[in-house]
């Protein structure tokens, strides 16, 4: 096949056949793919932005090693079975904030991205009132009663110095749940702060406290000598505490016969 020659001003061209329009669109698309191709390494797969460092600000009661612990392991999973969350680009902090969110409830908690490799978590915990027992687990419970998070550090609960109570009924809690009325922590508390200024007979130590369940308006301490002292929120602490202390001085019990002893009742123990 001859293609006809023209002059144009610059010389004599020739016109392109079909082919070399087809050559060239294919040259440019695999350029583009090959572009893209080495792009979404540079950004996803290359490590270059891969996230290295945590930042976590402003917690005390919350173990930083914990809370970083569970970071890395949700930056460690995968998006769309291909890309792990660990990336700049692909570490939502929305989702990570939902997923703390399971686990903790902090009364402000924000995460920002640091370019190229950098997350910080920046917090404000609630503080803990009381640890409730439910049957081998404990949680934390802040002064509205509100559950703040599991607490896996047993060993931790004497250094918190708050008191421990325990839930017959063993029912499970979620994390962010309010399950005791503002009068029942507030009695359980006032109980623990003030018990051992009322009460100094060695037998009615207090060694923890009880409840059927989370909706009882009554609680029992339980002494070192199995001795329960039964109370409520009902009544103010330190009138039910007085109580007993002017029994006791008055030699109006005979601790070795009884197995409880009932403050809830006004002017009756």
């Amino acid at each position: 096949m001859q293609y006809k020659q023209y002059r144009s001003g610059r010389g004599v061209s020739r016109r392109q056949s079909p082919s070399d329009t087809t050559l060239r669109q294919k040259v440019v698309r695999y350029g583009i793919i090959a572009f893209l191709a080495v792009l979404i390494y540079l950004l996803f797969f290359s490590g270059q932005h891969r996230i290295k460092y945590l930042q976590v600000v402003g917690n005390e009661a919350v173990n930083t090693q914990e809370i970083e612990e569970m970071i890395w392991e949700l930056l460690d999973e995968r998006w769309l079975l291909i890309f792990k969350r660990d990336n700049y680009f692909l570490a939502s902090e929305n989702y990570l904030l939902t997923e703390i969110g399971k686990h903790y409830a902090f009364e402000e908690i924000s995460i920002d991205k640091h370019y190229p490799d950098t997350i910080s978590l920046r917090l404000k915990e609630r503080l803990g009132r009381l640890v409730w027992q439910s049957g081998e687990k404990y949680y934390v419970i802040d002064g509205q009663g509100m559950v703040t998070r599991e607490l896996h550090e047993i060993h931790l609960i004497e250094k918190m110095n708050i008191p421990v109570t325990r839930d017959k009924s063993q029912v499970a809690v979620n994390i962010g749940d309010k399950i005791l009325s503002d009068s029942v922590i507030n009695s359980l508390i006032d109980t623990h702060q003030l018990y051992g200024q009322y009460i100094t007979e060695p037998r009615l130590k207090l060694a923890e406290i009880e409840v059927d369940d989370a909706t009882a308006n009554f609680y029992r301490i339980i002494t070192s000598s199995a001795i329960e002292i039964h109370m409520n929120d009902q009544l103010n602490v330190e009138t039910q505490l007085e109580k007993l202390r002017l029994v006791l001085s008055a030699g109006s019990i005979d601790l070795n016969s009884v197995s409880y002893i009932n403050l809830r009742i006004p002017e009756q123990v």
